[in-house]
């Protein structure tokens, strides 16, 4: 997240100078939560998508002394309508868990999942994956879930090239393949994922 919004802080300088967005991106790097919250949600008002997602972030982890867990909901809705992929998987993550104010909908979170896999947020992907691999809410499919993960590694996200691996690796919805599953360990590995370095160094030594 931080790494989102120091990219967008250099892009939104270098094309209209200093605003609320990169006043509340410097106080979040100083750990000010709550003077970040009040100004990312000035910036979300004045329709800037970036900022509905980071104040929207700092309410539903609780963050700021001020963080209202509900307010997240909107948040996240308001930078999804604009296109914040991020946004839109989060959102998902709140229909997903029943947070924010709002029950628990397979349906729209996998709704929202799909398009912010589609806008390529990596962990979307995986999250929309796993409804198919577990066959929550939605008839258990493992070949959509390996397009899902795939998709997800693609993407570079760790958790995506994990579970593609062990798919490859028990011949799991998919012809098995150790040499396939070793390299996509790596990959995960690379991407940050410990259990996958483990992975790979297991394979590894079989191989040896």
């Amino acid at each position: 997240m931080l790494r989102k919004i120091a990219l967008t802080v250099f892009l939104a300088v270098w094309a209209f100078g200093l605003g609320s967005f990169e006043e509340a991106a410097a106080e979040l790097a100083q750990n000010e939560y709550d003077k970040a919250l009040e100004l990312f949600e000035k910036s979300c008002e004045e329709k800037n998508a970036a900022g509905c997602y980071a104040a929207g972030f700092i309410n539903d982890n609780n963050f700021a002394k001020g963080s209202n867990t509900t307010k997240s909901f909107a948040q996240f809705s308001k930078a999804c309508e604009m296109g914040d992929m991020d946004g839109c998987k989060s959102l998902g993550d709140i229909y997903e868990n029943g947070r924010g104010g709002q029950e628990i909908d397979d349906k729209k979170s996998m709704q929202l999942y799909q398009k912010a896999c589609s806008g390529g947020v990596g962990a979307a992907c995986w999250k929309l994956a796993g409804y198919y691999d577990e066959g929550r809410g939605v008839e258990r499919n493992l070949a959509e879930a390996f397009k899902f993960y795939q998709a997800a590694c693609g993407y570079e996200d760790a958790d995506g090239c994990f579970a593609q691996a062990d798919m490859y690796e028990k011949g799991d919805g998919v012809k098995k393949d150790v040499a396939k599953a070793y390299e996509l360990y790596g990959l995960a590995c690379d991407y940050g994922s410990m259990s996958a370095c483990a992975e790979f160094r297991r394979l590894y030594k079989d191989k040896k």
